[in-house]
């Protein structure tokens, strides 16, 4: 459902945690764990790019990674307005 501005409201169901960085102790194993135990149907991953405090880069680190597990497994990828 879109608002008087056209705009959609989505949510994800998970997150990564990359954006809390290295400094926290995760890694991009872990980033690309919680995505594969979470894999379903219309799943919809939060990644932050650079956004963690130590400046590390887990998310974008871990995304060739797992989404060549993703295509491996028969998923596939489809932009939010195709939902």
């Amino acid at each position: 459902m879109n608002n008087d501005l056209g705009y959609s409201a989505y949510g994800w169901s998970v997150d990564t945690l990359g954006w809390k960085g290295r400094a926290a102790g995760i890694s991009v194993a872990q980033v690309a764990a919680r995505i594969a135990a979470a894999r379903a149907p219309g799943e919809i991953v939060l990644m932050h790019l650079g956004a963690a405090p130590d400046g590390s880069t887990l998310d974008a680190d871990a995304l060739s990674q797992v989404i060549h597990e993703a295509r491996s497994a028969g998923y596939g990828f489809v932009t939010l307005g195709q939902l």
